[in-house]
């Protein structure tokens, strides 16, 4: 299959993550609350934009490309309540919550950001605020400067763009483990023969560059920094692996990952090593500014902070609810309808239980599938 500039690509999908939808919601929403925000100190973006899109006369419009749940945009909406509009964009629109619990100005709507964006909306040059987060899983490589170049579009000048991005390189246990680099090898090789690019986080900035914008700098936040901390981030990368290594094993098409069943037995493995040792992951924001009007790109633009100047890291291990002007912020834990983690140990003991019984009768651990647990049967995690 070709896209319109000739590239060439399977039809097989990168993402795997979905399963079911109450799933893949309830991943997204305790990430962004248990994790990314106080891994940030609480903060939905940096202090700088955070400044910027309050000091905008009649209001900041703001937009979020891939935006799942809308919860990144229902943070900001707390944290800077000036800002007249922000909209949502994704295409799968079975994850938006119902219009009537979301804040008045925000707005979600369908949409694939590897495609135009639609003309009728208006929406070029419009946003004061472009926000991406953790496309890594999402498109290809050779998709990633055309999106980053369309969504450079949307901007006002003086305008920003701030991607949350992560990937592969940051994914590390202390001891290592065999049985996540077994899974880690058959994860990567596959997803490369696909067209995955393996490092987007370190090419943002030049893709940026190229795409005209100034003032291009990050902040990188390893989950090791904190235990507390550490040990949320274990939670989050099993979990997204998990999720991810049963899509894989359901298309069939990777030896390694042939079966949910030896997807159950290899995660059993894994969970006992990430109980044991450390689980690094790294994250960075990657943030530049579009040029005013009759701005060079080679003049000096207004100060950003530089990497690691402004951000404190919390150590509750708890996370944020909306907080003042000045960044502070109250814990607030994601309540989930079901527990992905529960789903995913419950699954475990299903396997282990099904390999005992079958032991014990002389059969092979592997004579028959594991049966997995619905999540949406699983009780909420205490």
């Amino acid at each position: 299959m070709a896209d319109t500039l000739g590239n060439v690509h399977s039809a097989k999908p990168l993402y795997t993550l979905n399963h079911t939808n109450e799933v893949e919601t309830n991943r997204l929403d305790s990430n962004h609350y248990n994790l990314y925000l106080p891994m940030q100190g609480g903060h939905a973006v940096p202090l700088h934009i955070k400044t910027y899109l309050a000091s905008v006369k009649g209001g900041a419009k703001v937009i979020d490309v891939g935006t799942g749940t809308g919860c990144f945009l229902t943070t900001l909406a707390e944290q800077v309540p000036s800002i007249k509009q922000l909209d949502g964009f994704d295409p799968d629109t079975s994850k938006f919550p119902a219009a009537d619990t979301l804040p008045k100005n925000v707005r979600l709507m369908g949409g694939d950001a590897t495609q135009p964006f639609p003309e009728e909306m208006n929406m070029a040059g419009s946003y004061d605020l472009v926000h991406a987060r953790l496309q890594f899983f999402s498109w290809r490589k050779d998709e990633w400067p055309r999106v980053v170049a369309a969504m450079v579009a949307l901007l006002k000048p003086g305008g920003h763009l701030l991607w949350h991005e992560g990937g592969w390189h940051g994914w590390q246990t202390i001891p290592p483990s065999l049985a996540f680099d077994e899974y880690l090898g058959h994860e990567i090789k596959r997803t490369m023969a696909l067209g995955r690019e393996p490092i987007p986080a370190f090419k943002l900035p030049g893709w940026f560059k190229d795409a005209g914008l100034k003032d291009i700098n990050k902040e990188v936040f390893n989950v090791l920094q904190d235990e507390k901390i550490q040990r949320l981030g274990a939670e989050v990368l099993y979990t997204v692996c998990y999720q991810s290594a049963l899509g894989v094993a359901d298309q069939g098409d990777t030896p390694g990952l042939a079966t949910r069943e030896r997807v159950h037995e290899l995660f059993a493995q894994i969970k006992a090593d990430f109980d044991a040792g450390l689980v690094g992951q790294e994250f960075r924001w990657v943030w530049g500014r579009k040029p005013l009007v009759g701005e060079s790109l080679l003049e000096h633009g207004p100060p950003t902070p530089a990497a690691s100047s402004t951000y404190e890291v919390s150590a509750t291990g708890g996370s944020f609810k909306k907080g003042s002007d000045t960044g502070s912020a109250t814990p607030r834990t994601h309540k989930r309808k079901s527990s992905l983690f529960a789903w995913v140990k419950d699954a475990l003991a299903s396997a282990s239980g099904n390999k005992e019984k079958e032991t014990t009768n002389g059969g092979s651990s592997s004579a028959k599938a594991t049966t997995v647990a619905e999540p949406a049967t699983v009780a909420a995690a205490a």
